[in-house]
């Protein structure tokens, strides 16, 4: 709002749901300009997050999704022509998808099932998927593009029909084309200072002869007329930089693709903190910083709005405004290996700094296209320091070569997009020489390094003659020039949580090396405990590469990092195994019951700060464990830009994350110093081992709840488990009448209480005589018995489709064969506990069957058990008694639920279990009391603290 007299103004400001007054002062030229654009877009639409979604969300009828359907058919019933052809394989190359992959991954069923619904087309196949996937990105890619022209205050073509934006929505089909080719060929928008804004990518297909027809003609011009309605002009002292695009990306992005790409964004407030935070605690005012991974650009508008909080923009002339925008250049960058992000962080760059922008300005957005797990190398060429980096395509790899400084300088982008220009029409000679040149102005050539670069221009130019071309020297500038960005104080970000299994199996392999390299597997060989998260490497990669020696790396990942064991190797983060040389975390704030700020996303998180500074692990780091307020949605506070709008609406409690095990690098959660000291006592020796519960697989037709009785005494009547998310269907209808000779009562984590086990209607089938590992071969099952063994020969082809892994770890010949079985697993007395949830533990002695027969219990996957000693002993039943009485201890209930994730406890458990000694009289002290327990002479709960003292009796006793 403006208020004047004509000769004094004064301003109130509405941002962020608050009110900024500033006082009258004289009216002056800038405010005069602000007024008469006030009035002129007074009746436009605000470019927010709501109108865009509303415009362009990918709903029935809508125009996005009326364009993306025209593309995918037009992709989907044709051969595609060469150029097409090109950018659409060379987009699989970079997303590191293949048309072999058999989407066999639940993820990838997902994504398939809703692109059918989405094209109304049967997409059951990795090319079917892609093409779909690939429209849906490109329609996504012309909305941000045309948006990115219509914010632009300069003229974006010399036609004389095409000046402005508003002239698109009046111009023929053939002049909206050759538009088009202009905007995607990259050099319209350099040639008039914006050098890599819109810079020609793999989304450029669309315009081309055999795509353009009047029906997408029409849809464009429907489209250009909706952007038309919009501005972008705000007050001064309104402006701030908000992320825009996010909710239309989720809008046009089915859930399932953002979900397998490990995409998830990251609430304004949210980003605020971390950026704040990360600010606080290096000790530079003119920080550098970078988001690695920076998606939509929530983190990079978030750092130049802590750049813009310096200065007062009201009151800049226009040489305080140019050097501004120099500062927030050199300040502020990012980089992501998805162009679609590229894209839009860049139109979201430009939105942010749109104050400082006017017909005269010439910028490079400092946001590159790049793979941040995989850092470009530095090569001496004779005497020359050169940047390498080997760009993979379909025809060939390109080795792109250029010396250090060249690529460091504010010539670089430019050059190789002229480069380019010269290429595309086939002056080979031309390019070379003009690339030489303007090398020399910063580095003298040698002949090798000549050699090189004459190499790269014609393996270029021998794509180009073979219509792969168009492209090669911009993905080379943006790759190279995301190595370059180093010596920053700040990391930061919110990079993709995928797991290492769930990453295209090329792209696994490519950065095995890298993350071998960096120390980051654990060492460990159990299952599980080498698997990774892309996020550790790339915050490893970024945080050694990137920053100087005081800088920060601030980044959201899951908890699992702090606690499981793949992740050993990323928690000691070591920068050099000889000298010791690493990152500490410093400080840490715990998201988990924040109310789920990623809404769909519920996996626990972190904000995780490192630097190099030493921090004494066992003393504890630092912890904020932030808790949501009841009363208001997540929804609401997510609407919210900064952390101090939504602080009031959670409760901050102090922590500390402290390593209590010399063994293991893994962390606990703790409140203070007290329990560090308490949860300390129990860390030791464990006598007794623990298995892992017998793998059903798959558990459709091995698991069974037990009907009725049978006519028959050696029979009963069964039916098979299924539930909302069965996978396997199994051969079979109805009850199930079979023998219960190898029929066996079933324990499975649920079941699994504090000294109790619930439900036990639950059996198994179990195809093994006593004390034998070896499954019952296929005639001894037809003769002893034979509707089980008719069953499962029917069950045959559900039993196969398990994996190879399970089929290896079988035990015994047979199909029906299962795995976790050994002599073990036959042992009279077991103790069982869960090994995710919670933590409880109850004895698995022999039981009597609904049938009337007495039989051991077996432990499933997720029960797993002790059942002997590490000498392999079998426990006695005084034992089991006193082993369950131990893990029931509250003390150890609370070490496991703060030391692992509740997803997945430690079973190999490293607390103090010294062997059963019947002459110590705290340990039977603990067996009588546990065994009142189970004949009801006393309650849990008062036995509970009694059982508690008796422990930390047996720990100090063992210290």
């Amino acid at each position: 709002m403006i208020i004047t007299d004509g000769k004094k103004i004064g301003k109130i400001g509405y941002v962020n749901e608050k009110y900024n007054t500033l006082p009258f002062k004289n009216i002056t030229t800038n405010d005069i300009d602000e007024i008469v654009k006030a009035l002129i877009f007074s009746k436009s639409k605000k470019l927010n997050s709501q109108n865009i979604t509303t415009d362009f969300g990918l709903r029935p009828h809508s125009i996005t999704m009326k364009l993306t359907n025209k593309l995918f058919h037009s992709l989907y019933n044709q051969e595609l022509d060469t150029k097409t052809l090109m950018l659409f394989k060379e987009w699989q190359v970079l997303f590191h998808l293949s048309e072999t992959d058999m989407g066999k991954n639940q993820d990838i069923i997902k994504r398939r099932s809703e692109l059918s619904n989405l094209f109304e087309v049967n997409i059951n196949d990795a090319r079917s998927e892609y093409l779909a996937l690939f429209s849906l990105q490109t329609t996504y890619a012309i909305i941000i593009k045309l948006i990115a022209c219509k914010l632009l205050n300069k003229r974006l073509t010399n036609s004389e029909n095409i000046k402005y934006f508003n002239d698109l929505t009046v111009v023929t089909s053939d002049e909206l084309k050759e538009f088009l080719e202009k905007i995607e060929d990259g050099y319209s928008f350099s040639d008039n200072g914006i050098y890599n804004l819109l810079e020609g990518d793999f989304f450029s297909w669309y315009h081309l002869d055999s795509h353009w027809d009047y029906e997408l003609y029409t849809l464009f011009n429907n489209l250009i007329s909706k952007i038309e309605e919009y501005t972008t002009f705000t007050f001064l002292h309104e402006h701030t930089s908000i992320d825009v695009f996010k909710e239309l990306y989720i809008e046009i992005m089915p859930k399932s693709i953002r979900h397998s790409l490990g995409e998830y964004f990251t609430p304004a407030w949210l980003a605020d903190n971390v950026v704040q935070e990360s600010i606080n605690r290096i000790d530079s005012k003119n920080w550098k910083a970078i988001d690695p991974t920076c998606g939509s650009g929530i983190f990079i508008t978030t750092l130049i709005n802590k750049v813009f909080d310096q200065y007062d923009l009201s009151e800049m002339n226009s040489k305080e405004k140019e050097n501004l925008l120099k500062e927030i250049y050199n300040r502020v960058k990012g980089i992501d290996i998805n162009p679609l992000n590229v894209l839009t962080s860049r139109v979201s760059y430009m939105l942010a700094i749109s104050p400082l922008i006017d017909e005269e300005t010439t910028f490079e957005i400092p946001v590159y296209l790049g793979d941040s797990a995989i850092i470009p190398t530095t090569e001496k060429i004779e005497n020359t320091e050169c940047y390498v980096n080997t760009i993979e395509t379909i025809e060939g790899n390109l080795n792109a070569i250029f010396p250090v400084d060249f690529v460091e300088s504010s010539e670089f982008t430019p050059t190789l997009i002229t480069a380019q220009k010269l290429l595309n029409i086939g002056i080979l000679d031309e390019v070379i020489s003009y690339l030489l040149e303007k090398i020399s102005k910063y580095t003298a050539i040698n002949v090798t390094l000549e050699n090189k670069i004459q190499d790269l221009c014609n393996k270029i130019a021998e794509l180009s003659s073979k219509q792969w071309d168009g492209i090669w020297l911009r993905i080379i500038s943006n790759f190279l020039k995301a190595g370059s960005l180093k010596d920053l104080n700040i990391v930061v970000g919110n990079p993709p949580w995928v797991k290492w299994e769930y990453l295209p199996q090329n792209y696994a392999e490519k950065i095995k090396s890298v993350s071998l390299e960096r120390h980051l597997f654990s060492g460990q060989t159990y299952m599980g405990a080498i698997s990774l998260n892309i996020c550790a490497l790339i915050a490893h990669v970024n945080a050694s590469y990137r920053l100087n020696e005081d800088g920060i790396l601030a980044f959201l990942m899951p908890k699992t990092m702090m606690t499981q064991d793949s992740y050993e190797g990323f928690r000691n983060f070591i920068l050099d195994i000889e000298t010791n040389k690493r990152f500490y975390l410093q400080y840490a704030e715990d998201w988990e019951k924040s109310g789920h700020p990623f809404i769909t996303m519920k996996d626990a998180f972190l904000s995780y700060y490192f630097k190099k500074g030493y921090i004494d692990y066992t003393k504890g780091v630092p912890l904020t464990n932030v808790i949501k307020k009841r009363g208001i949605k997540i929804e609401k506070i997510n609407s919210k830009s900064s952390f101090s709008d939504v602080k009031e609406y959670f409760t901050l409690k102090n922590g500390y994350l402290v390593k209590l095990d010399d063994n293991r690098s893994g962390f606990t959660f703790v409140n203070n110093s007290t329990q560090i000291q308490n949860l300390s006592k129990v860390i030791g020796d464990n006598n007794y081992k623990a298995r892992s519960g017998v793998e059903f697989t798959p558990k459709e037709v091995y698991i069974l709840d037990f009907l009725k009785n049978s006519k028959n005494d050696d029979q009963a009547i069964f039916t098979n488990i299924t539930s909302d998310k069965t996978t396997h269907k199994v051969n079979h209808v109805g009850d199930l009448n079979v023998e219960t000779k190898y029929i066996m009562p079933l324990i499975t984590g649920p079941t699994i209480e504090r000294f109790s086990l619930e439900n036990r209607n639950q059996y198994c089938i179990y195809p093994y005589n006593m004390n034998e590992k070896q499954s019952v071969s296929i005639n001894e099952l037809l003769n002893l018995s034979p509707k089980l063994a008719k069953y499962l020969l029917n069950q045959k082809s559900v039993i196969e489709k398990q994996s190879e892994r399970s089929k290896f770890i079988a035990k015994g010949e047979d199909f029906y064969s299962l795995s976790k079985i050994g002599q073990y697993t036959y042992a009279p007395f077991k103790v069982v506990f869960r090994d995710n949830s919670k933590w409880r533990a109850a004895l698995a002695n022999p039981v009597t069957t609904l049938w009337g027969e007495t039989k051991m219990s077996i432990p499933a996957k997720h029960a797993p058990y002790i059942s002997q000693d590490k000498n392999g002993r079998d426990i006695t039943e005084d034992e089991s008694f006193y082993i369950c009485g131990i893990l029931n201890t509250p003390v150890i209930e609370e070490y496991m639920i703060n030391t692992y994730s509740k997803r997945s406890f430690y079973i190999n458990l490293n607390i103090k279990l010294p062997l059963y000694d019947s002459t110590n009289p705290n340990h039977s002290a603990i067996v009588k009391i546990v065994k009142k327990i189970y004949s009801s002479e006393v309650k849990i709960e008062e036995a509970l603290p009694v059982l508690n003292d008796l422990y930390l009796k047996i720990c100090d006793e063992n210290n």
